[in-house]
């Protein structure tokens, strides 16, 4: 009886691993990438492009002066809760 049951245990764990590998119960990674737009001219802004923004104040809220999405690479739809990392040079 203790044969039978190790056997039925071992080919359901087999059969639990085979399913973890095909059905992607993996990590799955999502190239995206950050679109930016100024609102003012409707031009998009890229990577090496430098834009002037006048602001009043001690700081600036860049989600209020600019449209900023992060999308997916395949097919430009938007993600949802992503928050970029933008860097500011002076």
């Amino acid at each position: 009886m203790k044969k039978k049951t190790l056997s039925i245990l071992i080919s359901v764990l087999l059969t639990l691993c085979l399913l973890f590998c095909f059905t992607g119960c993996r990590d799955d990674f999502t190239k995206v990438h950050i679109k930016i737009i100024n609102p003012a001219d409707g031009k998009r802004i890229r990577d090496g492009d430098s834009v002037t923004l006048s602001y009043t104040g001690d700081y600036i809220n860049l989600d209020e002066v600019l449209d900023i999405k992060v999308c997916k690479d395949r097919n430009e739809k938007v993600v949802k809760n992503a928050k970029p990392t933008i860097t500011i040079t002076q």
